[in-house]
């Protein structure tokens, strides 16, 4: 990855950017769910203003109806932020102050991969609810992130 032609996408204009797996099931969040439960440092579940540390499975989620709960992962120094929006897709927010390295932008690389591998389907990294706006893809067939800023 060449972070001079990458950071760019981070620059801050006032809009967060998204990880999204699009097109998934009940099956694909568990999977997501096994994969995030092993990360380091673990993430944490937060909800009616209370924290904690994320429930083994996803038979919680029923149960906070219109709570909306947040899923907190810190990779690196970046804070991803997932809202349990929507079933058909998992969605993780991030603040693109957060990176500021190569190294940041490369864990977003690696959990695109965690999540990519975890569910078998495609991870995009967009701006804001812009899904077409796709600033890196991870393909699970090639296993790897391909930065679309840094193409010809």
């Amino acid at each position: 990855m060449d972070w001079n032609r990458v950071k760019a996408e981070f620059a801050f204009d006032g809009a967060l950017r998204d990880i999204y797996v699009l097109g998934t099931s009940h099956a694909h969040w568990k999977a997501a769910w096994a994969a995030l439960r092993e990360l380091d440092p673990p993430p944490v579940l937060t909800s009616l203003g209370c924290s904690g540390p994320m429930p083994e499975n996803l038979d919680w989620a029923a149960a906070f109806g219109e709570t909306r709960p947040m899923l907190a992962v810190t990779v690196g120094r970046v804070a991803l932020n997932c809202h349990f929006f929507d079933e058909s897709e998992i969605e993780f927010d991030l603040d693109p102050r957060d990176v500021a390295s190569r190294d940041d932008a490369e864990g977003i690389a690696q959990f695109m991969s965690i999540l990519g591998e975890a569910t078998g389907r495609p991870v995009i990294l967009t701006c804001e609810n812009v899904k077409h706006a796709v600033i890196a893809r991870y393909d699970p067939a090639a296993a790897r992130v391909v930065w679309l800023a840094i193409q010809p």
